[in-house]
């Protein structure tokens, strides 16, 4: 497992995750909870030093599947909030 970090402009905020397997074209994430995600959303393994868009194509639970979209851009200005419990 590798920790994931999603965020989306709306909450201006990081979530915390897990990718519980990555390939060349996706993901699938473990989450703490599932959070109401929007359907595209920046991803990051390295706490975003890099972030790479990404878009939602299945959700299950608290594991969804999201492919990556052609394009890695650099990380946006976020404030980090307390990790979920």
């Amino acid at each position: 497992m590798e920790e994931a970090g999603l965020f989306f402009s709306a909450s201006r905020s990081i979530f915390h995750g897990a990718a519980l397997n990555i390939s060349a074209s996706g993901a699938k994430l473990a989450l703490d909870r599932l959070y109401a995600l929007p359907p595209r959303f920046l991803l990051s393994f390295d706490g975003f030093n890099s972030a790479q868009s990404c878009s939602v194509v299945w959700s299950r639970g608290n594991f969804l599947g999201v492919r990556f979209e052609p394009a890695t851009l650099p990380a946006p200005a976020m404030r980090e909030p307390a990790r979920a419990q």
